[in-house]
């Protein structure tokens, strides 16, 4: 009955050891999605800041300050790239969840190529 006991408690004790390396492995890929989805809204915040400063002429030969999208949009041949480009900046919640599968995708990948090291 004693050994039970003592078999039965190191067995939760274990179970316990394998939950906390999860909860550790979860924390690290939420730190490593929150860098990158820091690091991609900055480039954003930069992307869509630093081009005010630019002067251009539209198809109407108006002076323009700001960034020349019908320009790219006209290179790009597609009217939906900026569009979904704030889309994708602005739904914060969804880009949380994309990069949280990203960078679980990052630490598997990671964590496989050290083993094999």
């Amino acid at each position: 009955m004693v050994r039970n006991n003592i078999i039965n408690m190191l067995y939760i004790k274990l179970k316990m050891l394998e939950m906390i390396k999860i909860l550790i492995i979860f924390i690290k890929i939420f730190i490593i999605s929150n860098s990158l989805f820091c690091s991609i809204s900055f480039l954003s915040f930069v992307y869509q800041t630093i081009p005010m400063t630019y002067k251009y002429r539209n198809s109407d030969n108006e002076l323009h300050i700001g960034f020349p999208y019908e320009i790219f949009e006209q290179f790009y041949c597609c009217e939906n790239v900026f569009p979904q480009r704030k889309w994708f900046f602005e739904n914060i919640i969804l880009n949380q969840i994309v990069y949280f599968f990203i960078a679980a995708l990052l630490y598997v990948f990671f964590k496989k190529v050290n083993q094999k090291s």
